[in-house]
């Protein structure tokens, strides 16, 4: 059976059953259409079922909507509805409409600063060139030169480690747009202290939902 024909059988099948509209409401991202249903309403606004008009939509409708299910670390995905009626002109086909909100994932610079001990500035100024950590991520340090850590400075770099982490790990941008993420990462390419304030850039993930 062509599309022509299948068309033409839904209608007529829509019609008998007192159909005025119906709704299909989806989600997708991660590279796949996730979860979708069909619900079909008369003009009293009651849900009215039929398998043959669902088996349809389910190939028609995407035919004619596009979705757009490939995520690339940026775009993650997009939730809503398509509305579908039948048109009153002497050309009778489904007419389709689309609504969503799509879901980004982008990130947030800040500057961070970080109060320390007299030892930790000490340590910073004598041993540490650049730094960087994140979420789940080891503390790494760029030092200025080879050196023999003895017990007191292996003492304080734990310290360092427990202040940076959970520092950052509770840090929440002011200005965001959007829902704050677990994720971040966190640098400093050279060392800025001053009145023991340690500055240096935090990214924080964000997700964002756009109406389309």
């Amino acid at each position: 059976m062509s599309n022509e024909e299948k068309t033409l059988k839904a209608i007529a099948l829509w019609k008998e059953l007192g159909i005025t509209n119906a709704n299909m409401e989806f989600s997708c991202g991660g590279d796949s259409m996730n979860d979708y249903s069909f619900t079909f309403f008369d003009d009293s606004g009651d849900t009215v079922e039929s398998e043959e008009l669902t088996a349809f939509f389910d190939d028609d409708v995407f035919r004619n909507v596009d979705f757009y299910v490939n995520s690339d670390g940026h775009y993650q995905g997009e939730y809503g509805n398509v509305e579908i009626e039948l048109s009153d002109d002497e050309d009778e086909d489904f007419t389709y409409y689309k609504s969503s909100t799509s879901e980004w994932s982008e990130s947030h610079n800040s500057t961070i600063k970080i109060k320390l001990t007299d030892e930790m500035v000490e340590f910073f100024n004598k041993y540490v060139l650049r730094f960087r950590g994140g979420y789940d991520e080891y503390l790494q340090i760029d030092y200025k030169r080879d050196f023999v850590m003895s017990d007191d400075e292996e003492r304080i770099l734990a310290e360092i480690e427990n202040l940076l982490d959970n520092e950052t790990s509770a840090f929440s941008p002011d200005d965001i747009e959007g829902d704050l993420e677990e994720w971040f990462t966190y640098q400093a390419n050279e060392i800025v202290i001053v009145d023991n304030e340690i500055e240096f850039e935090i990214d924080n993930s964000v997700t964002i939902y756009r109406e389309e």
